[in-house]
């Protein structure tokens, strides 16, 4: 069992570090040294493992070169360190799926340090409505040193004291009583919540899942490969809550600066966290419909230095390709560079944006093969678009003409296949837990599903297994479309078909 849980099991009483306290001095942010320095001290690299079986354990990585700092008032600095699972099975690494929430230490100064949960809110199928840490969802907090664990709740970035039942009433009533202090416990409650764990044999992956707060709802079956996996408890976590006014400010929501000394008010957001927000608003909204994918195509096809570059490479024996970038940062024009060779089933090519070696937004390359796309011809083009959201020289524009344009061209036999945006949210949270491994034996086994009943498989069904595969594993990210070489405006839209078990080719009225 998870020993950082195990040290919150049995807290009986309440420390006065989680009162909120308005001091004149000024907090120095504590070095990286300092912080490792806490970290050995509190054994956190041996307590971060679990065992999951006789050879299998999974260890918790801290991540320092992403520790980020917070400024919360004059006297506290947080500094969030994330944790990073991997699995080890004797020699064999495997790949751990935090697959509803993020896990971190948080140190407050270089004094405290707390394990923290943040799960993120989710719809009623168990989707995730907001992939931005800390901005729609719920968080625990775990003090490592004396067992408190205070939890939050955070609504479009802002956190506040998660009110569990029957504590409102309690407060008011505590509230109403001099006699009780601000770091008096006037009720302890226990809460359980479950963690549940699935093992994929087929995929090599480990899915780990938390219950919301206080409950023990198990998740719904997750895809293993051509099967479903059920999750199994993992683990019952009891949390003694005290019950009171004090706990530690809530970590800043969704990138945003602290407040103005008094440990209360939240101050209004900062020019460039409104940028941000914007950027994230569209990302979590943007939605495109079959006829902006075959508007896009079409226009694709109909652009000459693109069908003289078809021409050059689309018989050759290897992969050829070369990316789509933007002209000049902030325009709509769009150029090609310059082509490369690749292998017989392979080409290299990692997406650039920066002065240097221009904007990308995009690529196009042969398959020699004839075969249709492939699950990296859909991800290896594409940027985190979360990392645009957060880098603040990406503006909103920029995001807004990535989206709009972004396009990964696969030129197979006599088509021309072309994938592009269909709902940026779910694209970018597939892409944020693309493995590469994994997916292409997802993609071969949906490959050999479709074509299991077919003898003297023709190109054309061989194109189509590939088309189901794709729509499989990325349909509701991303739109594909089809046209015969030679042919422009004729794009069509490829869809999975009644249940799921086929597919079709529609041409929208636009």
């Amino acid at each position: 069992m998870f020993v950082i849980v195990s040290c919150c099991l049995f807290f009986v009483s309440c420390s006065k570090e989680f009162e909120n306290t308005s001091s004149t001095r000024t907090q120095k942010p504590p070095t990286l040294k300092e912080l490792k320095t806490l970290y050995d001290n509190l054994n956190l690299n041996d307590s971060t493992k679990f065992s999951i079986g006789d050879s299998t354990f999974i260890q918790y990585n801290p991540e320092w070169s992403d520790l980020e700092l917070q400024f919360i008032n004059d006297s506290t600095v947080y500094s969030i360190l994330p944790l990073s699972p991997t699995a080890v099975k004797g020699e064999k690494k495997l790949v751990v799926n935090l697959s509803n929430h993020r896990e971190f230490i948080l140190f407050k100064n270089n004094d405290i340090a707390y394990f923290g949960k943040y799960i993120y809110q989710e719809n009623e199928d168990g989707v995730v409505l907001d992939a931005a840490f800390l901005s729609n969802g719920t968080l625990t907090l775990d003090n490592l040193l004396n067992g408190n664990t205070s939890f939050y709740t955070y609504s479009n970035g802002k956190g506040s004291k998660l009110q569990l039942a029957g504590e409102h009433n309690l407060l008011e009533k505590m509230s109403s009583s001099s006699s009780v202090s601000s770091n008096t416990c006037a009720e302890y409650r226990t809460v359980v919540t479950c963690d549940w764990m699935a093992i994929c044999h087929e995929t090599g992956q480990i899915h780990i899942r938390l219950s919301p707060v206080g409950t023990c709802l198990m998740p719904s079956e997750i895809r293993c490969g051509k099967s479903w996996a059920n999750w199994s408890l993992r683990a019952q976590i009891p949390q003694t809550i005290c019950i009171r006014y004090g706990d530690p400010e809530p970590p800043i929501g969704g990138g945003g600066g602290g407040d103005d000394g008094g440990g209360s008010e939240t101050p209004p957001p900062s020019d460039e966290e409104k940028k941000r927000q914007a950027k994230l608003k569209l990302l979590n909204e943007t939605r495109k419909t079959d006829c902006d994918a075959i508007a896009l195509a079409n226009k694709k096809g109909r652009d000459n230095s693109i069908i003289n570059l078809i021409n050059r490479i689309r018989n050759r024996e290897n992969e050829w390709g070369t990316m789509f970038k933007f002209e000049t940062l902030g325009s709509e024009a769009i150029s090609l560079g310059v082509e490369w060779e690749g292998k017989k089933n392979s080409i290299n090519y990692t997406p650039k944006w920066n002065t240097g070696d221009g904007y990308h937004v995009g690529f196009i390359h042969t398959h020699p093969s004839k075969s249709a796309p492939s699950p990296s011809d859909v991800y290896n083009p594409l940027f985190d678009l979360n990392n645009f959201v957060n880098d603040p020289e990406v503006n909103e524009d920029h995001l807004r003409s990535y989206i709009d344009n972004f396009a990964s061209v696969v030129v197979s036999g006599d088509y021309i296949y072309t994938i592009s945006m269909k709902d940026t949210f779910r694209a970018s949270l597939m892409k944020g837990g693309f493995n590469q491994e994994n997916e292409n034996n997802l993609y071969r086994q949906f490959v050999k599903d479709y074509l299991r009943h077919t003898t003297d498989v023709s190109v054309e069904q061989y194109q189509e297994a590939g088309e189901y595969a794709i729509l499989k594993l990325y349909g509701d990210g991303v739109h594909i479309s089809k046209q015969k070489i030679g042919s422009p405006d004729s794009n069509e839209i490829i869809k999975l078909g009644e249940k799921k078990k086929s597919i079709k080719k529609e041409k929208p009225k636009c």
